[in-house]
């Protein structure tokens, strides 16, 4: 019995997961400002230079797209305040159902990346797609949290399973998707199996190694994918990152000018005032069928001439609407929702798949936009009407939650 207990004490994640979440959810933000006023510090560009972008790409625009994005993290850390906590419970999980869920993120994985390896030189070029259909990437993701939610990371298999699955979406030159699954499920590991926590030094640096390990992952990727496998080791040399004035930073770097050109584009237009979130609310609404009012308009259709790399992200699109009040209004409303649905996580099973789901596509809206956010929203909305119908038809029954108390 004493056995038992150890065993079942070593293995009991400890508390934290929805604080871990919301650590790692305002990391990318922080992450965003830091570079930004790393840029800003030593007058670099975040991209390749071209005639286009250095018309936006100004020490004003950035100077605002900073402040901009300051604002938002502020709001942010200041309202995103949640009680720590674990994750919801399910009863009678069983490993029939791990194994359904570990099959559909090895074929989602399969559909979602299409084309050639990093190695073969193919990412980005003509005939080469990443996935057939746009939805897959976030099928993956919840079928990501409903494994991380179920599993906890309590065992080396599922660690390892996770990263070999990021490994082949790196291989694939596919990063956005993996990069925070590869860090909340290592970090859930080090919490089950070493009781990590948050207090420890020790702790503390074994959780930022793993970050950095996911960074110099994420960078030499992109490194790699967008110049061939001799030029990925020059991730490794701060020197060798600045060339030319510009810094090369993946993704983050695109991100960042992505934000202040969408600023620099608004110096000659209106404000949208909230057209481009109604365009994501009218566009679920089909084409063909007519609508009594304007479907508003898509935010990159604005930004398009200024050669920006993606989305414009959530800063971005924020301001684009609201001006320089958008961002710390937009956070306001994301530090609600967040902190709602990690409450709910301590006893809903699905605002816990939710918060999770949210968590492992961060860096997409936050670095993309806001259509992200929405369809991950549009997407748990559906799944939880088509779950209420088949409970009210009789077809399945209502899953059952173990409560803090009962753990």
């Amino acid at each position: 019995m004493a056995i038992v207990t150890i065993v079942s004490s070593v293995h009991r994640p400890k508390k934290g997961q929805i604080s871990l979440g919301i650590y790692i959810i305002l990391s990318v933000q922080y992450v965003w400002c830091v570079v930004g006023c790393l840029i800003y510090a030593f007058n670099l560009e975040p991209v390749t230079v071209s005639y286009i972008r250095s018309v936006y790409f100004q020490d004003e625009n950035l100077r605002t797209a900073i402040f901009c994005s300051l604002q938002l993290l502020f709001v942010m850390c200041a309202l995103a305040a949640v009680k720590d906590a674990d994750l919801v419970r399910n009863n009678k999980l069983t490993n029939l159902y791990r194994s359904i869920l570990m099959a559909g993120i090895v074929v989602a994985s399969i559909a979602c990346n299409q084309s050639g390896t990093i190695f073969e030189g193919g990412y980005g070029q003509e005939g080469f797609n990443t996935s057939r259909w746009g939805g897959w990437p976030l099928i993956f993701v919840v079928l990501c949290s409903a494994f991380i939610l179920l599993d906890r990371m309590r065992g080396a298999i599922s660690v390892i399973f996770i990263n070999v699955i990021v490994a082949y979406w790196l291989i694939h030159g596919n990063r956005s998707e993996v990069l925070i699954l590869f860090i909340f499920a290592n970090m859930l590991f080090l919490m089950s199996r070493f009781g990590f926590n948050f207090s420890s030094p020790r702790n503390i640096i074994l959780g930022g190694l793993v970050v950095f390990g996911a960074f110099i992952a994420f960078e030499f990727i992109g490194s790699v994918r967008s110049q061939g496998l001799s030029h990925g080791a020059a991730i490794l040399s701060p020197g060798k990152m600045s060339q030319e004035g510009s810094i090369r930073i993946s993704t983050i770097g695109s991100s960042v000018y992505s934000h202040v050109a969408a600023i620099g584009v608004m110096q000659n237009e209106n404000y949208l005032l909230g057209l481009s979130y109604l365009y994501q609310l009218t566009n679920l609404i089909p084409s063909f069928v007519p609508v009594p009012w304007d479907r508003g308009e898509d935010v990159v259709s604005i930004v398009r001439d200024a050669d920006v790399m993606g989305g414009i992200g959530v800063t971005g699109e924020a301001y684009v609407n609201f001006g320089i009040i958008g961002p710390p209004l937009f956070a306001a409303l994301m530090a609600m929702v967040f902190g709602r649905v990690a409450q709910a996580s301590v006893e809903s099973k699905w605002a816990a798949s939710f918060f999770v789901a949210l968590v492992l596509y961060s860096t997409r809206f936050f670095f993309y936009g806001y259509v992200y956010l929405f369809k991950t929203i549009m997407f748990f909305i559906f799944l939880f009407v088509m779950l209420r119908l088949l409970e009210q038809l009789g077809i399945v029954r209502p899953a059952r939650a173990v409560s803090q108390g009962q753990r």
